[in-house]
């Protein structure tokens, strides 16, 4: 005689060993709302915003056009970035705004190659297998969607999961200076007009200061991220980076964000960047830093 008693077991087992199984895997998203360009939550600083705002554009990184999705619990404001990316060359390195925020970055073929959020004085900076999704741009259309799965060995947990369907953002164009009329004797040049001063030689990685202490250094050429840990205070990391960055020419580019748990610092020098992440860790901090245009020959 067949045993039917066991049967409602056998199928709850597998559908327990299912639900298991799909636990690792990113949710998958519903159905964009009718009428929104974006959809979805981040959780950071141990709380959850929604991510209904949305701006979808070009901009220079690493010296290659990539397409960046920039996600917010609030409206971007997309003049501001406009002006940033006409100011920059195409780039949106001054571009500053402290509200709970995400940014990814995809690279030609549609797929995410790094992102940075912000929320709660907590920021985050991550490329690598937790970071999936897919972009295609149609007719000026952006598409698709991104997920960041949630680190659970993190003492900061953090991650998000969004889907967008916006236009692209058509970038600003520079005012062209008027040609001078031929035949016209040309004026002799002003201060103003006067060439440009020699370009500055660019900054060796390894000599970005550091704190005495700094420990789980990681310099990352093809992303030109560099990263490490220190046993001291934020705020006594970023009084020294401010200090020897001024000391090797770097000038403030916008506006710091330095808050109690957390800093966010900006510099520039020459054609190079950074932006530079300093947050609290369970003993003293880490640094996260972003870098364009320096120089990563190995010294000898």
């Amino acid at each position: 005689m067949r045993n039917y008693r066991l049967a409602p077991l056998i199928l709850a087992a597998l559908i327990a060993a299912i639900s298991v199984a799909r636990a690792d895997q990113p949710a998958e998203l519903p159905p964009l709302p009718k009428g929104k360009q974006a959809a979805g939550t981040i959780s950071i600083g141990g709380k959850t915003f929604k991510l209904e705002h949305v701006v979808a554009y070009t901009s220079k990184v690493f010296d290659e056009d990539m397409t960046n999705l920039m996600f917010s619990d609030k409206p971007i404001d997309v003049k501001k970035l406009q002006a940033a990316l006409q100011k920059g060359d195409g780039k949106d390195d001054s571009f500053v705004t402290f509200q709970t925020q995400v940014k990814v970055t995809f690279d030609k073929e549609g797929k995410p190659a790094f992102c940075n959020a912000y929320g709660e004085n907590n920021s985050v900076s991550v490329s690598g297998p937790r970071l999936v999704g897919d972009l295609k741009i149609e007719n000026g259309q952006a598409t698709g969607n991104v997920t960041l799965t949630v680190d659970k060995e993190s003492d900061r947990p953090s991650g998000f999961a969004v889907q967008f369907n916006t236009p692209m953002l058509k970038a600003a164009v520079a005012q062209r200076k008027p040609e001078p009329t031929p035949g016209k004797t040309a004026k002799a040049p002003t201060e103003k007009e006067k060439p440009a001063a020699p370009a500055l030689k660019p900054i060796n990685v390894f000599q970005l200061p550091m704190p005495s202490d700094a420990a789980n250094i990681e310099r990352k050429e093809l992303v030109e991220h560099i990263h490490y840990s220190s046993a001291s205070s934020v705020k006594a990391v970023v009084g020294l980076l401010q200090k020897k960055l001024a000391e090797q020419g770097w000038k403030t580019d916008g506006t710091d964000f330095n808050a109690p748990a957390s800093s966010i610092l900006r510099r520039k020098r020459g054609e190079a960047t950074l932006t530079i992440f300093v947050k609290p860790a369970t003993k003293g901090c880490t640094v996260q830093i972003m870098a364009d245009g320096l120089n990563w020959d190995e010294p000898e």
